[in-house]
């Protein structure tokens, strides 16, 4: 499956801007007839793999005994689906294929395991670690002063 994307799936700016910013012009998009950049489905998903690697917590797999969380009946937090919907605006056949590749990227086929269970569900990663959170208040640090110098002017 190496289909192609393009930015008019996707509402996260960041994301979008990197679609934009793709060299891929001569491989239209293979959910809207459109030939504009693009990049492939395989690549979209790594993005959202690092995404909920960075800022979420899974409340489904295993833990350290080998229990499975995905037998609790209320199964705390969001779905992938739900996710990718409300972080990136992703729908439809895009978010559905979207999930099939982040499943595809969890298993492991040397053990036949899912990383985070079969129906993987997240929270929000409320805890950073504390190079990233030194890292936040010093930029919005520099924010604060850039926009005081730049209205003072």
């Amino acid at each position: 499956m190496d289909q192609r994307i393009c930015s008019d799936h996707v509402s996260e700016p960041k994301l979008n801007a990197i679609i934009e910013a793709s060299a891929t012009m001569d491989r239209p998009c293979d959910y809207r007839d459109r030939t504009a950049p693009t990049i492939s489905a395989w690549e979209l998903a790594e993005h959202f793999d690092t995404m909920f690697e960075r800022f979420f917590v899974s409340t489904t797999g295993y833990d350290d005994e080998g229990w499975g969380s995905q037998w609790d009946e209320d199964t705390e937090g969001e779905s992938v689906l739900d996710v990718l919907e409300r972080v990136a605006g992703l729908t439809g056949e895009v978010a559905e294929n979207v999930v099939e590749l982040l499943g595809d990227m969890w298993f492991d086929r040397d053990t036949m395991a899912h990383q985070f269970g079969a129906d993987p569900h997240f929270v929000e990663n409320e805890k950073f670690d504390e190079p990233l959170n030194q890292a936040w208040q010093d930029m919005t640090d520099t924010l604060r002063r850039c926009s005081r110098i730049t209205i003072a002017r």
